[in-house]
């Protein structure tokens, strides 16, 4: 109610005053509108079930950084793999896309770093190798054969050997130091057998039953050294000789050999 009118819709009473037009006699309520109307809650909110998340994205990941010298990463990509296509078939009802995708990556990284690791240890592998075989080996020190006991009937080249029971006009000591083989010599070829030989208080006599060095060949074949091959020799006497065997076609010599005692030719 106002003296005057205060905006439209107002009208004047019979009193002479101005009125609301909700205090018209007869105003009717219009009802509000839906737009702004206030909606209608029964009972309580209900939240939406959380989503689980992909066991094997969360394999992924946690391989992924093990590593394990590469075992590790190669199982983090494969379950990785796996992981992103069960989230996409699942159609929103599972999690993990973000853990399955680190896993992916830090896995293929690890297999780039197996790579290079392998690559390292096997480059350090080869360089030792390498430097091993560089360095000459130790030669051990050179040891003089041994002399030949009275017992030794079977030599090589180089060793002396004291005679048993020598006779009266033989020799004590035998030394077959070197043949060589095949030497040309007339029109054929023979091998020669360095020696030197000592007599006993005795001394030796130039004869063939006291000499007596032969040589073997690979044919079978045993020549004598002829018995003026050696000089005679005085008591306690040594003297050094050449000993010449015809060489039979497509042979070699096999040994030496005084009475018993053979010095063994290596093949050449």
């Amino acid at each position: 109610m106002s003296d005057t009118s205060q905006g439209p819709g107002w009208w004047l009473a019979s009193d002479g005053r101005w009125y609301a037009p909700d205090d018209r006699p007869g105003y009717v309520l219009a009802p509000p509108d839906p737009a702004y109307a206030y909606p209608q809650y029964s009972g309580y909110y209900q939240y939406p079930a959380p989503r689980p998340t992909n066991g094997l994205a969360i394999a992924s990941l946690i391989l992924s950084i093990l590593w394990l010298i590469g075992l590790g990463s190669v199982l983090a990509v494969i379950f990785a793999s796996v992981a992103l296509s069960k989230i996409k078939a699942s159609h929103g009802q599972q999690e993990g896309r973000g853990l399955a995708l680190a896993g992916l990556i830090i896995g293929i990284v690890g297999l780039i770093g197996t790579v290079g690791f392998f690559l390292i240890v096997t480059t350090s592998a080869s360089g030792i190798n390498q430097a091993t075989k560089e360095i000459p080996a130790s030669k051990p020190p050179s040891v003089a054969p041994p002399r030949a006991t009275k017992e030794n009937t079977v030599n090589q080249l180089g060793v002396t050997v004291n005679v048993r029971e020598p006779s009266a006009t033989g020799f004590t000591k035998v030394l077959v130091q070197d043949v060589a083989y095949p030497v040309p010599e007339g029109v054929g070829t023979v091998a020669i057998a360095s020696v030197r030989v000592c007599a006993g208080t005795g001394g030796s006599q130039s004869a063939a039953s006291s000499q007596a060095i032969v040589m073997r060949f690979s044919g079978g074949h045993v020549p004598h050294s002829g018995p003026d091959a050696i000089p005679s020799l005085g008591s306690s006497a040594c003297t050094d000789a050449e000993l010449y065997f015809e060489l039979p076609p497509g042979s070699r010599p096999t040994y030496v050999a005084y009475r018993q005692y053979r010095w063994m030719v290596p093949a050449h």
